[in-house]
């Protein structure tokens, strides 16, 4: 039960963000977030554990990162070339 908590509330966030920030990748079958880093995109899912939104659950950069890497694949954040 904790697991799938644990799994489920990063998902269903990432989930949010793709349909308030994503862009598609016209070449690729993914979609690109316009923040900078991975650590980024986890620490607003952090600040918005800390702000008492009850449907999510604080959890290490790791897990989040797994989560993912597992159940987002397609969602990447924008690279950017000098």
């Amino acid at each position: 039960m904790v697991a799938s908590i644990l799994l489920s509330a990063p998902h269903s966030w990432l989930h949010g963000l793709i349909d308030t920030y994503a862009e598609p990748n016209p070449d690729k079958p993914e979609v690109h977030l316009p923040m900078g880093m991975k650590s980024d995109v986890h620490g607003m899912y952090m600040d918005e554990v800390r702000c008492g939104n009850t449907d999510l659950h604080p959890v290490s950069s790791t897990w989040f990162n797994t989560v993912w890497r597992v159940r987002v694949p397609h969602l990447k954040v924008r690279v950017f070339h000098r």
